[in-house]
C-alpha cells in the first residue's frame, strides 16, 4: 500500500494514503482488518437441545469375590444433538462424584453435531454409591451439559448386596441384562409387616415353587382373595415406597442359595428379619403345611432353618419385590 508522507507547518507529518482502502497494520498487500458484529467477540452458538438413551442407570459393583454374579458390567449412556445446532463446550458432571473405584470413558467430543450422538460408559468399582444398610441413599445425578444446550439429567446408582434401593434392601442382582440398560434384581422389604399371619386355611393351593414367590403369590391370592389375614394377600396389599407389586418371596428367595435375602443380607448386619422368629414363604408343601424360615442367634451370625409348618400358625410376614427401571 503506498502512503504518502507531506509535510505541513511545525513539522508535523500526516500519513495519506494512496490506496482507496484504509491503511491497516500491515504493509501486505491484499491484507484486510477483521471486525465482528459484537465489537471483537466470536457470537455465542445458537442454542440446541439434546437427549439422553435412559433417565436413570443402575449399576452392579464389580465384586466376584463377594459372589460370581456381582460382576460389574460397564453401562452405557448415549447422548444424542436433537436440535438445529451442533452442542458446543459439551461436558459431563456428577454428584457427588461416582464411588471410588468406579471410572468412566466416552466417545464424546466438545462438539457433537446436528443429529449426531455419542456415547459414555461408567465401569463400576467394587464400591457401591449406596453402602450398605443406608436407609436414606439416594442416586447420583450424571449432568451432560453444553454452553448452548440445557443439561439433560441421568440418576445414577451402583448397588451391591444390602444397598437400599426402591424402598427395599438389595439381596439379588442380574448383571446379565442389556449393557445399554439397567441391571436386575430383587429387594426385601425393610420391616416386618407383622407376626402371627396365617398361611391358608388347610388345603391345597398349588403354590410350589421353590423360587417364584411373584407367581405363588398371585395363585395364593387368586384363591383367598385379599383376606388381610393371610401371608401372601398381606403382602399383596403394601405399598411401601409407592410400590404395589410387592409379593411373599418363596422358600428359596429367604434361605436357598447365596443370593437369597436372609442368607445375603443377614451376615452383613442388615436388619433384613427378627430373630427368633419364623416367617412364612409363599412355596406350598402340601394341603395342611408350607415351608418356613426360622431366624436364630444375632443378625451377623444368624442361624437359618427351613421347616414345613402348620398353615394355621402364626408367623411372621417380610416382602419382596422385583426391581423396576
Amino acid at each position: 500500500m503506498n502512503c504518502l508522507k507531506k509535510s505541513l507547518l511545525r513539522g508535523t507529518a500526516i500519513a495519506i494514503c494512496a490506496a482507496l482502502a484504509a491503511c491497516g497494520g500491515s504493509n501486505s498487500p491484499g491484507a484486510t482488518a477483521t471486525t465482528t458484529s459484537t465489537g471483537g467477540t466470536t457470537p455465542s452458538a445458537s442454542p440446541t437441545t439434546m437427549s439422553a438413551s435412559v433417565s436413570s442407570l443402575v449399576l452392579s459393583v464389580n465384586d466376584t469375590g463377594t459372589n460370581a454374579a456381582l460382576t460389574g458390567t460397564p453401562r452405557t449412556i448415549t447422548f444424542t444433538n436433537t436440535g438445529s445446532a451442533a452442542v458446543v463446550d459439551f461436558q459431563v458432571a456428577t454428584t457427588p462424584a461416582l464411588p471410588t473405584g468406579t471410572t468412566t470413558s466416552s466417545t464424546c467430543g466438545a462438539t457433537i453435531a446436528v443429529g449426531s450422538s455419542c456415547t459414555y460408559t461408567i465401569t463400576p468399582g467394587s464400591t457401591p454409591s449406596a453402602a450398605v444398610g443406608d436407609t436414606n441413599a439416594a442416586p447420583l445425578v450424571l449432568s451432560a451439559s453444553g454452553s448452548n444446550a440445557t443439561a439433560v439429567n441421568v440418576a445414577v446408582s451402583v448397588l451391591g448386596y444390602g444397598s437400599v434401593y426402591q424402598a427395599g434392601y438389595v439381596f439379588s442382582i442380574d448383571d446379565t441384562t442389556a449393557a445399554t440398560g439397567s441391571i436386575g434384581g430383587t429387594v426385601l422389604q425393610q420391616s416386618d409387616v407383622t407376626f402371627g399371619a396365617v398361611w391358608s386355611p388347610d388345603e391345597t393351593l398349588n403354590a410350589s415353587s421353590l423360587t417364584d414367590g411373584s407367581g405363588n403369590s398371585s395363585t395364593i391370592v387368586a384363591a383367598l382373595g385379599t383376606l388381610s389375614g393371610y401371608a401372601a394377600p398381606l403382602c399383596t396389599q403394601v405399598t411401601d415406597g409407592g410400590y404395589t407389586d410387592w409379593y411373599l418371596p418363596a422358600i428359596d428367595e429367604l434361605d436357598g442359595g447365596s443370593q437369597s435375602a436372609f442368607t445375603t443380607l443377614l451376615p452383613l448386619g442388615v436388619p433384613a428379619a427378627t430373630t427368633s422368629e419364623y416367617y412364612w414363604s409363599s412355596t406350598e408343601v402340601n394341603a395342611a403345611e408350607a415351608d418356613s424360615v426360622h431366624v436364630g442367634g444375632v443378625l451377623t451370625s444368624a442361624t437359618l432353618s427351613e421347616a414345613a409348618l402348620n398353615k394355621s400358625q402364626g408367623f411372621g410376614v417380610r416382602c419382596a419385590r422385583a426391581m423396576t427401571n
